[in-house]
């Protein structure tokens, strides 16, 4: 499982929905992005953490788990950040595999 992916769809997502004044959110889900529900919460969770994303509280349970208390996710300055650096280095990494397929001997 890529974990960086996932967390590049969730940015992505939520960046193709800010211009809408009621976002739908039924694309962010589990099942949408094809992982287990804990590796959801726990993503969800990092990307709060390091500041990406904002809007999402969770409770946490006696179990040690955590629940989604409040769902209102928006992407924040930093998870736009991310993609555009994100999306930066993909560029460059194509552009390098361009270059060494163009280029005999490299």
């Amino acid at each position: 499982m890529d974990n960086f992916k996932i967390i590049y769809q969730i940015l992505s997502y939520l960046e193709e929905n800010m211009d809408k004044e009621k976002p739908d959110m039924s694309g962010l889900s589990q099942e949408k992005l094809g992982v287990t529900e804990a590796r959801f919460y726990n993503i969800l969770r990092i990307l709060v953490d390091a500041g990406y994303i904002s809007g999402i509280t969770f409770t946490p349970l006696l179990s040690g788990d955590y629940c989604i208390n409040s769902f209102r996710p928006s992407i924040t300055l930093a998870g736009l950040e991310y993609l555009a650096n994100n999306t930066t280095m993909k560029k460059f990494v194509n552009t390098l595999k361009e270059i060494k397929a163009a280029t005999p001997g490299l």
